[in-house]
């Protein structure tokens, strides 16, 4: 009996500390509800009967254990805010907005005509593919005869050829590179002759001023010391790619050429994509699949003496960080916009 006591007093004695140990900071709430139940189960196999003290005791260490939770709860931290998950491959970026938003704000802003020339331009019906988006290297093999010299074609091969190349013109990535070689050979005009006009003997000046595109500047009779003379020898360089007129007339020729009438910037554009085909049929290849850097390295741009991977003589200019600026820009839909309608222009003037 007195072992029974001694345990019923140490049960009454636990459920009393109760309030006392759920103020403490290590207190184990699932350890005190077993230790609750334990002293129970005791006193039931010991015969004691729990008494008005013990029910006491059991309501404080409920009250107890609610209080516990309420002061946990009370300092339990807010949980941070969420944030959008991050790509692994790179930062976040904003969505991509689309060709015809960034227009029509442009258009808004008053940055860009609304005569922005279609993407399918008159006269180049016909064509199963679309100018804007790179083909294979079999559609560009047959497109464009590949390795087949100009000379060696039919009339009808030459003019499907030509108006193949003026379709081309559509695409962002020969735009780029087109202007890129413009660039490399430091001519800002489509009149523009080698040299400039400073420096060149008396009257020349006034003559240089007076060409149009009509025919290339030999044509027009423009004497030879108003042009050039190089260290590999005179120069007769012209226009937007700096055509010497012993090139342009072997692609015009009306036998074995386009028959070019004039040498509007259409007509310049076009006979410069014939000379990367005819010097490098690989590189054009490259060029048209919007691969410059390595359509560069395959010879696309030795025509040309300013460029820096051409073996002629000139003075360099690095062509692939032109091909890159060129490249990032051109994805502008203002600065596409003007590019083509310079390089499709069929004005003489």
């Amino acid at each position: 009996m007195t072992i029974q006591k001694i345990t019923a007093s140490m049960l009454l004695l636990t459920f009393a500390a109760a309030p006392l140990l759920a103020e403490t900071a290590g207190f184990d709430k699932r350890g005190a509800q077993r230790e609750f139940q334990d002293g129970i189960n005791q006193s039931q196999q010991s015969g004691i009967s729990t008494n008005l003290a013990a029910l006491d005791a059991i309501l404080d260490t409920r009250m107890a254990l609610a209080a516990a939770d309420k002061r946990a709860a009370g300092k339990r931290r807010p949980a941070p805010p969420k944030t959008p998950r991050r790509d692994p491959r790179g930062p976040l970026l904003p969505p991509k907005e689309s060709v015809a938003a960034r227009r029509d704000k442009l258009a808004k802003d008053g940055r860009l005509q609304r005569d922005t020339p279609p993407v399918a331009a008159a006269g180049h019906a016909g064509f199963p593919f679309d100018a804007k988006r790179p083909l294979t290297v079999a559609q560009v093999r047959k497109l464009f005869f590949y390795g087949k010299p100009l000379a060696r074609m039919t009339k009808q091969e030459r003019r499907d050829l030509r108006r193949a190349h003026e379709w081309l013109l559509q695409n962002p990535g020969v735009l780029a590179f087109l202007r890129a070689v413009n660039r490399v050979e430091g001519s800002p005009t489509a009149k523009t002759v080698v040299g400039g006009i400073r420096r060149k003997p008396k009257g020349c000046a006034e003559k240089i001023r007076r060409l149009d595109l009509s025919g290339h500047a030999v044509e027009q009779q423009l004497p030879g010391p108003c042009f050039l003379r190089t260290k590999a020898g005179p120069s007769s360089a012209f226009g937007l790619f700096q055509f010497v007129w012993s090139t342009f007339k072997r692609i015009k020729s009306e036998r074995t050429g386009f028959g070019f009438r004039d040498f509007s910037r259409r007509t310049q554009a076009v006979a410069a994509l014939e000379l990367i085909r005819q010097t490098s049929p690989e590189g054009f290849v490259l060029m048209v699949r919007r691969q410059p850097h390595e359509a560069i390295r395959r010879g696309a741009s030795q025509p040309w003496a300013g460029s820096s991977e051409s073996s002629l003589p000139g003075y360099k200019q690095p062509i692939h960080n032109y091909v890159d600026q060129e490249m990032n820009k051109i994805r502008r839909p203002d600065y596409y916009a003007g590019v083509y309608r310079e390089y499709t222009d069929p004005s003489t003037d």
